[in-house]
């Protein structure tokens, strides 16, 4: 999906297999004070791994559908209207246990993240086996650090798959 923006920067679809991110509003518009990205996870899907960001805040604003989000060792579980900020350094990932795709939208502090959702949704193929070390350097060159030991605990606990 491509439309033409204000700036004449174009939005653009970065697809991580079944999640997707629409760069809203990119740094290079916002003069690198923040990202707006709009996703869309699909129900049974974790969107990635226990991670937090050296720099960035992330506000996220649900859409529609339920989305649960874990911040640090607490479960938010938010519908339409709810809103939930994941401050720089504190791990956090979210899911879509529920029955419908939750869509909603990530406003980041500072603008630039949108290169990291280029970088991986490069690396990752649509289908097959994740190059795993590939999207952790580019995670680290991002300031995004992973748990990835808490990955298969979070799935089994609430009865979701890796996107």
């Amino acid at each position: 999906m491509m439309s033409e923006k204000g700036t004449g920067e174009a939005e653009r679809t970065l697809w991580v297999r079944s999640f997707s991110a629409v760069v809203r509003a990119g740094s290079a518009q916002t003069g690198g004070l923040h990202t707006v990205l709009e996703h869309v996870l699909p129900p049974g899907r974790i969107a990635m791994p226990l991670h937090r960001h050296e720099r960035e805040t992330e506000t996220t604003y649900v859409l529609e559908g339920v989305l649960s989000v874990r911040l640090d060792k607490r479960v938010f579980h938010a519908g339409p209207g709810s809103c939930i900020v994941k401050p720089a350094g504190v791990f956090h990932t979210y899911w879509n246990a529920g029955e419908r795709p939750a869509r909603f939208l990530d406003v980041v502090s500072p603008g630039g993240v949108e290169a990291f959702y280029e970088e991986v949704a490069a690396a990752i193929p649509a289908s097959g086996i994740v190059d795993v070390a590939r999207v952790l350097e580019i995670s680290r060159g991002h300031g995004i650090e992973f748990d990835m030991e808490s990955l298969m605990d979070i799935m089994e606990r609430h009865q979701v798959q890796l996107s």
